[in-house]
This record gives structure tokens, sequence and C-alpha cells, in this order.
């Protein structure tokens, strides 16, 4: 198995014939088809289903057309890199996160980073925790900012901070008059909340039973619509700081913080995988504007996970000084 092998097969897959993958990287359909043919041969198995209307990549193919992205993709980064290493910086760095994340953080990186490095495209995009770790595993995004992780073998994370999750109901609720909520008080409740959250497992240490579970109404995996699901009376929801706003009372909502009930966010990348500077750059400006929001209240972070307070100039320095592991508290 060889680079060009990888590449051949990976535009036959895209195109979905032999013909228009042949015509995407300039070769005679007959040297496409040996090349093919002599890589199945190592690998003991058709790559492709073939039929009247063109080719199909076979339950085989398309366990090796995800390795050979992700292998093609670090073969380009390499060569972006080090082509880039004593110029301005170039090429492609991606990012993913939760909707409550992003909604805060987006906008504000992408103005600091693209102004430092303007000839980089910036790419961001949203997800769940488990969707975003099999994404970085398979290449598709450079760093993730995800809900705590356990022990990953494949993946190296680090804490960003800890923030307070908060009870959101609507304005005049009496359970909103109070000052706070415990997680007691949440059992038996109407709750709109994303499907598996990260929290549970507190909820359920709390309540002292394994298998005590909530009463989910509604699963939500985007914060406004369901802000707007709350705001409709059908149920409260249980949601970071960060994703809960002043705005929000127009919406008729308010909030308390609940007792206890925290969530952690990590800095996700795929354990072995070569750091680009891109992407040594783009988590120092992360970091950085982590910090800022913490600043600025707009994050309240809970516990020794506040450590992002302390870094605002963290990622400030020279690039060596930023190349090693986020700082742990």
């Amino acid at each position: 198995m060889d680079l060009r092998q990888l590449r051949y097969f990976v535009a036959i897959a895209e195109a979905g014939s032999f013909t228009g993958g042949a015509q995407s990287v300039h070769v005679a359909q007959s040297a496409l088809s040996k090349h093919i043919h002599a890589l199945e041969n190592e690998l003991g198995g058709a790559l492709f289903d073939r039929g009247p209307r063109g080719v199909a990549v076979s339950e085989s193919g398309k366990v090796l057309l995800q390795h050979a992205r992700f292998i093609l993709g670090q073969i380009d980064s390499a060569r972006v890199d080090v082509q880039s290493h004593n110029n301005e910086l170039t090429g492609t760095v991606s990012l993913a996160a939760p909707s409550a994340i992003s909604q805060l953080l987006f906008a504000p990186l992408t103005q600091r980073f693209l102004s430092r490095h303007p000839r980089v495209t910036l790419k961001l995009s949203e997800g769940l925790t488990g969707p975003l770790i099999d994404r970085l595993l398979q290449g598709d995004i450079d760093l993730a900012v995800t809900a705590e992780l356990p022990e990953h073998a494949f993946v190296h994370a680090t804490p960003l901070f800890r923030e307070t999750m908060m009870f959101v109901g609507r304005v005049g609720d009496p359970l909103l008059r109070q000052r706070r909520m415990t997680i007691r008080q949440l059992s038996g409740l109407p709750l709109i909340f994303s499907h598996a959250p990260p929290w549970m497992a507190q909820v359920r240490k709390a309540l002292g039973d394994s298998r005590a579970t909530l009463n989910a109404r509604v699963h939500v995996d985007s914060i406004e619509p369901l802000k707007q699901i709350i705001a409709g009376g059908w149920g409260y929801g249980i949601l970071p700081y960060s994703a809960v706003s002043a705005q929000d009372a127009t919406q008729g909502l308010a909030s308390v913080p609940v007792d206890g009930l925290t969530i952690t966010r990590m800095l996700v990348m795929a354990r072995g995988r070569p750091i680009s500077r891109a992407m040594l750059q783009l988590r120092s400006a992360l970091e950085e504007e982590v910090a800022e929001l913490i600043g600025q209240g707009r994050i309240r972070v809970s516990g020794p996970s506040a450590r992002a307070r302390r870094s605002t100039k963290a990622g400030r320095g020279s690039e060596s000084e930023t190349s090693g592991s986020v700082r742990r508290p």
C-alpha cells in the first residue's frame, strides 16, 4: 500500500466511478484500475461494489476510506506546516464545540485568531461530546471542546474550566424565586435537556441511587430551541451558566444555580497526532478567550478549574511557550 494508491482509491470513492476518479487525478483509467486491483489483492477483498451505474464503496472499503482520508489529510497538513514554518502562518485549522460553548465563544475567538493569522482558514462546527470524539479520531477536526471524559487511549484531554449548572424556567415561577436549587428538588419536575447529559452521574450520586433518573419530558441538543420550549411552559431546563444571558429575560426566562451541579469543559486532541503551528496558535487563542470570558463574568467557574482565570496571558508568549501541555490547576 502506498500514498498514490490511497489517493486513487479516495478519488474513485468520491467520484462514484473509475472514470470520474481517473479524471480527477489526471490518470488513465486503465492505470487507475491496475492500482486498485493491486490494492484489493494486498488487502484480501473488494474495496468497491461494481454496478451498472458506477461503483459504491464496500463495507471493507469504508474502513479503508476513513483511514485514507485521515492519512492523506495529515500528509497535506505536514506539507503546509513545513512550508509555512518560517513564513506567515497559512493552512486550515478546525475546532468543534457544543452549542452552549459555540454561541458564546466562536465569534470572539474568530476575531482574536484571524486578526493574528489572516491567511489561515478557520473551520468551526457544533456537536455533542460523543460525535466530536469520533470526528477527532477520523481526522475531521483538529481540536474539540467537550464535557469531561473518562480516560481514553486515543485522545488527550486537558481541563479548560468547570462551570456552574443553572436551573432555568419561566419568569415568576415560584421555584425561580428562591436563591438556588438543590439536586433533590429536580426529582419529579418536568425537565428538558440534551440526550445523556454529562452531569447525570452527579445527579444519581446526589440522589443516592445509581438507577435514579430525572423526568425528561423532551430531549433537545440545541440551546435556543430548548429555551423556546421552556418559555412555552413545557418544563424546566438545566443549562451551563455560559448558556444563560441577560437577554433571556426578554424571552420570559429566569435562572438560579443548582447546588453541587457542575460541568467540566475539556480541550481535546487526538493522541499521537502531530500538532501543527495553526493548532498551537488556535489553542492559545482559545485559552486566552476563555480566560477573558471568565474575567467578564460570562462564564461562572466553580472549584479548582477556575485556573483559566489565571491564564489570560498564557498564550501570548512565543510559540515555543505554547507548545507544551495546558497547565493543570
